[in-house]
């Protein structure tokens, strides 16, 4: 068995690589294909029979720019609805760590909403580190406000991070555009 390159006859860039015996190479080339024998494995094209790594051609830029663009949104995305998301509160007599994805900020409103319906004065609130606060229906109030800054605070990033995108001359300014 010999180990063959097959490539394309008009470009020189090897198209697959065979292990087939000597004389069964002439059935596996298609039109105007070639092949070579004993190619190094890493040679991408047979330029005038001779093997050759040539690097390919980078993409262009604004493929790069729609990538990382999708990269920041996944980002934002990401940081809306991960539980890994944090937030320490500001305006609370004891400030407390919560969770700060949207789903947290539903919830705040909700059990507000829920004591206020139910004449209760407070209730007990599960905390980022899952230990457990007491909390009424004001405190939820500023939790929710607060979490609703964080949402327009990712907002304002994902937007002058692909700002930062839009202007980039180069791939490498782009690709160091990171969440």
């Amino acid at each position: 068995m010999m180990q063959f390159a097959v490539y394309d006859m008009t470009t020189g860039a090897i198209k697959r690589r065979i292990l087939c015996p000597n004389d069964c190479v002439d059935i596996q080339l298609g039109v105007d294909e070639e092949y070579y024998l004993n190619c190094p494995p890493d040679a991408t094209h047979i330029i005038n029979n001779v093997p050759e790594t040539i690097a390919p051609a980078p993409p262009p830029l604004d493929e790069v720019k729609s990538a990382q663009k999708q990269a920041i949104s996944q980002a934002f995305t990401d940081s809306l609805t991960s539980s890994a998301t944090s937030y320490t509160t500001t305006g609370l007599a004891t400030n407390i760590t919560i969770n700060a994805r949207k789903t947290d900020l539903d919830n705040a409103m909700g059990l507000a909403q829920s004591l206020r319906d139910n004449s209760e004065a407070s209730t007990q609130f599960r905390c980022f580190d899952n230990s457990f606060v007491t909390v009424t229906p004001a405190d939820l109030d500023q939790i929710a406000k607060e979490l609703r800054m964080v949402g327009r605070q990712a907002y304002e990033k994902k937007w002058t991070l692909q700002s930062q995108i839009d202007a980039a001359t180069t791939a490498d300014a782009v690709t160091a555009v990171v969440w």
